[in-house]
């Protein structure tokens, strides 16, 4: 059974996927896997962090330490954040970005540890996104993605900045940042 606190943030992280699909035109499924489920996680604390205050519940630095734990050991070998170096995490981006399209939606089954990443290093990317742009630059490129239909088109568009570049520039820095403040 799910807690109090887990139906919250799941009801809310597909309220979210609902709110992308509105803004994108009903083309969410093309945002990326981390752009999705990133989007989802990353929304939800921050909404769960209101509730908090006002009805109970958790909050958003509980849910982000709960869900950014650098030592993944759903499956052997365990995978430990704290061990990436920049190329690894550039690759692990670029997987977490989805595999093959089909039409409208980007396929994204990937190995289930690393594919975990897509919500939890998701969530850290859209902090990163907001700290840096603003929310309001989020929903902008959310919004360009109905006249483009391919998300890194949008991203650099709205952002004036491609996707790798930022990835090497600010994600990458920031998700190893954050990850050894874990410890």
């Amino acid at each position: 059974a799910l807690s109090r606190n887990n139906l919250q943030m799941n009801t809310i992280h597909h309220v979210v996927h609902g709110i992308q699909g509105r803004i994108t035109g009903d083309k969410s499924l093309l945002v990326g896997c981390w752009g999705r489920e990133g989007a989802a996680q990353f929304y939800a604390m921050a909404i769960m962090d209101r509730n908090f205050r006002t009805i109970g519940g958790s909050n958003y630095a509980t849910e982000r330490r709960e869900q950014s734990k650098p030592i993944l050991s759903y499956w052997t070998p365990k995978t430990n954040l704290l061990e990436f170096s920049e190329s690894q995490w550039l690759d692990t981006l670029k997987l977490l970005e989805g595999g093959p399209r089909f039409g409208n939606q980007i396929y994204c089954n990937l190995e289930q540890e690393i594919g975990n990443l897509a919500y939890s290093s998701g969530a850290l990317l859209y902090e990163r996104l907001v700290g840096e742009f603003g929310h309001q630059k989020v929903i902008d490129w959310w919004f360009e993605i109905r006249s483009t239909s391919d998300w890194k088109v949008a991203f650099e568009k709205v952002f004036k900045l491609d996707i790798n570049d930022w990835y090497k520039q600010s994600a990458i820095p920031y998700l190893m940042k954050e990850y050894q403040a874990w410890k």
